[in-house]
């Protein structure tokens, strides 16, 4: 039996968060390690132009691979596998006092299959032990992440020509249904 977790990766199931992917498929989200850097590299160079928002990620696989390497240093992140490939990647960067970057990319071939909702919500777990809130931004136009980022309970707080700043804080609320906790359980 399959059960999603990477040879070597050293994890148990309870390590780790599945989703089903199209055709019931498993869709493992692990943390990024060392080992994951090259297969991320890959996924990023094969990214589609048109996915592309605020010059990221870069195109020239040397940028990329400096990209990927200063989050994985700086930050805390996830990578989605399908079965020996990476389709997904999302984390935080930390950014001043309590709070930090969310950033998230999903692969073409792993859109429109809520893949993006449970890597957002697998970050804010992560993310709500040991930070206050979290920042993102997102082209105005990408409709699909904003449904994403707005079911998760991020609101928009500054808006530019083409991109909106949005922001979860991640304490506890008096109410429990808009409260983060629903994020953390």
């Amino acid at each position: 039996m399959d059960d999603g977790i990477r040879p070597g990766s050293g994890l148990s199931p309870a390590d780790r968060s599945q989703a089903t992917g199209e055709a019931g498929e498993q869709v493992s989200i692990l943390p990024l390690t060392d080992d994951d850097v090259g297969s991320l590299v890959s996924m990023y160079r094969d990214y589609a132009p048109e996915d592309r928002s605020m010059g990221l990620p870069p195109v020239d696989e040397r940028e990329i691979r400096a990209w990927v390497g200063r989050l994985h240093e700086r930050g805390t992140g996830f990578v989605a596998w399908l079965g020996d490939d990476i389709v997904a990647h999302a984390g935080f960067v930390p950014r001043k006092g309590d709070d930090a970057e969310f950033f998230i990319y999903v692969h073409r071939r792993a859109q429109g299959r809520g893949l993006g909702t449970e890597l957002t919500r697998h970050v804010c777990r992560e993310a709500a032990a040991g930070l206050d809130a979290l920042v993102l931004y997102v082209a105005r136009d990408n409709d699909a992440a904003l449904a994403v980022f707005r079911k998760a309970g991020f609101t928009v707080t500054d808006r530019q020509p083409l991109d909106f700043e949005m922001y979860l804080s991640l304490t506890p609320m008096a109410s429990p249904e808009s409260s983060p906790a629903s994020i953390r359980s």
